[in-house]
């Protein structure tokens, strides 16, 4: 049997310590609720190095033992809701009996969306799925393996990129999830470091594992990232549906002309879009009626947004043949109507006219004098019952003159009273829609020298109840958030502090977090309200143990590694 490095996948022989393809370590040890590297899944699917992590599972990079090629394999493992001891089993365990259904019912879309997204395998937008399978109590996704860098890693080395450039590379993406909201499927978590730009160029949208199937009144879980997150994905009732990707992928587009996400929807719900910088501010070269569509995409309220990729595209992407005007204001995005033929006529007439004064008044005056016709004699008087008339100039034809009239101001004044009215008007009704119905949000105090900011809790909607409903946790290693992919590492010896925040949508209420540790010999816990002090006691390096902080109902645990 062929011998493959875990890191990179590719097979090797002799007994070389570091891979010659990548120069990867051969010997690796996975953290105790991954799989092990070498783990066979299938019968055929040879398991390698965990690749990523997010809040519904773990992507690990692969080997297809019958095709021989690589591939890349997601594993349903939602945090807080499931666990696992590779020393043990391979088998996932649910944290909670009350979880259950969760667990399960999310597994079996997890399979279903698969199957929906192997139809678009061959689309050059998305990643190809190739299998999908349960094993290990969980569900399984297997996709083609693709390298790239991510398009937040680009943008971040090179700086924001030029108008042009960002539609050309954003319109498969458009495309494909079009596609893919036809068949009743949102991303609900797409981020400039969920597209990954291949080495030809092409994109190409990445992770699926927070994708729901959406139906009317349908209550979603909620999913956020920061800057990418419409406000109903902050609220567990929250209507998403193709209007959700469409903020998300504006915001992204944001990104890459400016360089740095959109100020947060939960803070532009509460600042009234104060802060809101439009691309051309931060000097992006973007043409008013492109920023325009932009802006509406970024829409607070999801009911100003369009309602689908398909609208974006064809705002984003008019039809040339239809586009005949090239001025557009900032309130109009979609295409105008062709001109008819009437209007066109018109336009021509005068258009015509106008070349004729012109050729007229450049020639010189003799000129015009020696071709102007001959005027019959004037008579000295004209009958009673004639009136006199005027003669119109050559180029004007037969068209009588039209009298000056004088300009009134009076009708300017009163559409611009009129127009300040609605404006006072609109701006009243938005701070009523827009202000939240329960009471202002509160931070309770916290002990003298911790940091304000992190102990703060997000509030949206909801009333004051004993039990807050927490629907998010944060954990901060030195004001740097430690996620459940890069888990936290210390030396042996060391001491460190971390701090807690919880998102909550019930405001009034008071944390309060829950701290263990699965080796309270290596690792020992001094837990506070919005903090804990950890002190590493051990005297050789450990892996395998995990940070577990929980709050009403909200787990999030986070890897350790101690290192001599």
């Amino acid at each position: 049997m062929k011998r493959y490095c875990y890191s990179c996948m590719k097979p090797f022989d002799g007994a070389e310590e570091r891979c010659p393809h990548c120069g990867a370590v051969r010997s690796y040890s996975a953290p105790i609720h991954q799989l092990r590297p070498g783990t066979v899944l299938d019968g055929r699917y040879l398991v390698g190095k965990a690749i990523g992590q997010g809040g519904f599972g773990i992507t690990y990079i692969g080997r297809d033992t019958v095709l021989d090629l690589r591939v890349a394999i997601k594993e349903y493992y939602p945090n807080g809701y499931s666990t696992r001891n590779h020393r043990v089993s391979d088998v996932v365990t649910i944290t909670d009996d009350d979880r259950d259904g969760f667990f399960h019912n999310g597994k079996d879309k997890f399979l279903r969306e698969a199957k929906i997204l192997a139809m678009f395998c061959d689309d050059p937008g998305i990643v190809g799925v190739r299998d999908y399978f349960e094993a290990n109590a969980t569900a399984y996704i297997v996709m083609e393996y693709l390298q790239g860098v991510t398009l937040k890693d680009y943008i971040t080395e090179r700086g924001p990129l030029p108008a042009a450039g960002v539609l050309e590379l954003m319109h498969p993406i458009i495309t494909v999830l079009g596609k893919v909201h036809e068949h009743g499927v949102i991303h609900r978590d797409i981020s400039p470091d969920n597209i990954l730009l291949l080495a030809d160029g092409r994109p190409k949208i990445l992770d699926f594992g927070a994708a729901r199937e959406v139906s009317e009144g349908q209550s979603l879980s909620v999913m956020l990232k920061l800057g990418y997150a419409p406000e109903e994905q902050y609220r567990r009732k929250g209507r998403q549906g193709p209007w959700t990707d469409v903020y998300a992928l504006c915001a992204t587009m944001y990104f890459c002309l400016t360089g740095f996400a959109p100020e947060e929807s939960i803070e532009r719900v509460w600042n009234n879009d104060e802060n809101m910088v439009k691309p051309s501010e931060a000097g992006s070269d973007i043409d008013p009626r492109e920023e325009a569509v932009l802006l509406k995409g970024l829409a607070v309220k999801s009911a100003d947004r369009y309602q689908s990729m398909r609208e974006l595209e064809a705002a984003l992407f008019p039809d040339p043949a239809e586009q005949t005007l090239t001025q557009f204001s900032l309130e109009e995005t979609l295409t105008r109507p062709a001109q008819t033929k009437e209007k066109r006529r018109r336009a021509e007439s005068r258009e015509e006219a106008r070349g004729v004064l012109a050729a007229e008044e450049e020639k010189p005056p003799r000129a015009r004098k020696a071709e102007a016709p001959e005027r019959p004699a004037r008579r000295s008087a004209a009958p009673e019952d004639e009136p006199r008339r005027e003669r119109a100039p050559a180029w004007r034809g037969e068209a009588p003159r039209r009298k000056k009239k004088r300009f009134s101001f009076l009708p300017l004044l009163i559409v611009f009273a009129a127009a300040a009215m609605l404006f006072f008007a609109g701006m009243l009704l938005r701070e009523t829609l827009l202000r939240p119905s329960g009471p202002a949000p509160t931070v309770q105090p916290t002990a003298a020298g911790q940091d304000q900011s992190l102990a703060d809790v997000v509030f949206v909607q909801g009333e004051v109840s004993a039990t807050p409903t927490i629907t998010g946790l944060r954990l901060f290693l030195n004001g740097q958030e430690l996620t459940a992919a890069q888990g936290l590492r210390l030396r042996a010896g060391a001491s460190c502090t971390l701090s807690a925040q919880a998102l909550s949508n019930t405001p009034g209420t008071t944390k309060q977090f829950n701290w263990s540790c699965t080796d309270t010999e290596s690792l020992r816990l001094t837990p506070g309200n919005d903090t804990a002090s950890c002190e590493c006691a051990a005297l050789h390096a450990a892996s395998g143990l995990t940070l577990t902080l929980s709050c009403y109902g909200q787990v999030l645990t986070i890897p350790v590694t101690i290192e001599n």
